[in-house]
């Protein structure tokens, strides 16, 4: 049962990890966009 509590948190650990790259990959896109020539 142990197991399996440490297994949902490493998911939800995984999913804020992605959500932040998604989020800074997004905030680089709108940079990148700002600094087109």
């Amino acid at each position: 049962m142990l197991q399996v509590v440490f297994l949902f948190i490493n998911l939800i650990k995984v999913n804020a990890a992605a959500n932040t790259l998604a989020k800074m990959a997004e905030e680089l896109q709108t940079s990148m966009n700002k600094f087109k020539w």
